[in-house]
């Protein structure tokens, strides 16, 4: 063990408690384990990794500064929410987003990091911004994931136990940066429960009753009759999309279809409507398409089609119209926000 290394991050984080107490809080949640495997410093969510050689040759300054970067990707539970995301540019993102609340905190940082991004957003738009402009930055990675990360006998801090970490100090963030934390600590939200109040809310009124349950979906009404209820389901097949959400997207699609009584047209998209199947067509297994995003043509033909509601599988960038006529439900595979309608986040 180096003990000039173990040395300076115990006087950091007595130094740390002193000058940014809510982040040191945070801070001193994780197990501090020294790590010759890492370049600088990295977290798992539970572990706080530092490369004794990396941490002996920086000032206690820069020290300070890299120990809060790392309990600031925690408080923004950047090691929970990479999901499909490529790891490097997902850290490059991270980074950013966490860079730029310390720069509002007026923390330093060693020099040649990361540059901070928009403050005003999140991590998954900024890794939005790096995938479209093709940008990667040299950097270490320091943002592990927490399901394939060391397990510790002691058992892992989960997304979860953050979320109560962050809830018990709400008030005590500085003010500059209370939103941004807030935005990624609310409760999280059930999106296939979400979509299935949405697919029942355009059922007719008396196709359903409160008497008895459906046996599918918990706590939603049972049917006095078939209901006769048509949606629009609208997929994504742009390039943005990798073939594994594409598979989850046509794998909902299917469950949606064996609803009893739900009735769907489907449509797939990039720029353009690539493919239409009319109700009672089955959904094959792969959709054509891989060029840009527009969802322009789908709402219009969504429109003609005398549908109730329209739910559209997507990530959310590309081409919008101003508006559309009729209900729309975008199931996104990131944080975003959409012009109208309603939005459920399906990495949750």
């Amino acid at each position: 063990m180096n003990t000039r290394a173990l040395d300076k991050i115990e006087r950091c984080k007595a130094r740390c408690l002193l000058s940014h107490p809510w982040w040191a809080s945070l801070m001193l949640q994780l197990r501090f384990v020294e790590s010759e495997r890492h370049l600088t410093m990295a977290t798992d969510g539970t572990h706080l990794f530092y490369n004794p050689d990396f941490t002996a040759a920086i000032s206690d300054t820069e020290c300070c500064g890299v120990l809060l970067h790392e309990a600031a990707h925690c408080a923004l539970l950047h090691c929970f929410r990479r999901h499909h995301r490529e790891p490097l540019l997902w850290n490059i993102a991270c980074d950013q987003a966490v860079n730029a609340l310390l720069n509002a905190d007026e923390i330093q940082l060693p020099a040649g990091c990361v540059p901070p991004g928009d403050l005003n957003k999140t991590a998954e738009e900024l890794y939005q911004e790096l995938l479209k402009n093709a940008i990667k930055i040299s950097c270490p990675m320091d943002v592990l994931d927490a399901e394939s990360s060391q397990k510790t006998e002691y058992g892992s801090l989960t997304e979860e136990n953050w979320k109560q970490v962050i809830a018990q100090n709400r008030g005590l963030e500085p003010k500059n940066i209370s939103r941004t934390i807030e935005n990624n600590s609310q409760p999280v939200k059930n999106w296939k429960e979400e979509l299935a109040r949405f697919i029942f809310s355009f059922a007719k009124s008396e196709s359903h009753t409160w008497s008895r349950y459906s046996r599918r979906f918990t706590g939603l009404p049972g049917w006095n009759k078939e209901p006769k209820t048509t949606l629009a389901i609208c997929i994504d097949t742009s390039g943005s999309i990798p073939d594994s959400i594409l598979n989850l997207f046509i794998s909902e699609c299917s469950a949606i279809l064996k609803i009893s009584g739900i009735t769907a047209f489907i449509i797939s998209a990039d720029s353009k409507i690539t493919g239409l199947f009319e109700p009672g067509i089955e959904l094959p297994k792969t959709l054509v398409g891989g060029g840009g995003t527009s969802f322009i043509d789908c709402l219009e033909k969504s429109e003609s089609l005398n549908v109730e509601a329209v739910i559209y599988f997507t990530d959310g960038e590309g081409e919008y119209p101003s508006s559309c006529k009729i209900p729309v439900l975008w199931a996104l595979t990131q944080r975003c926000k959409t012009p109208f309608g309603e939005s459920i986040f399906l990495g949750e």
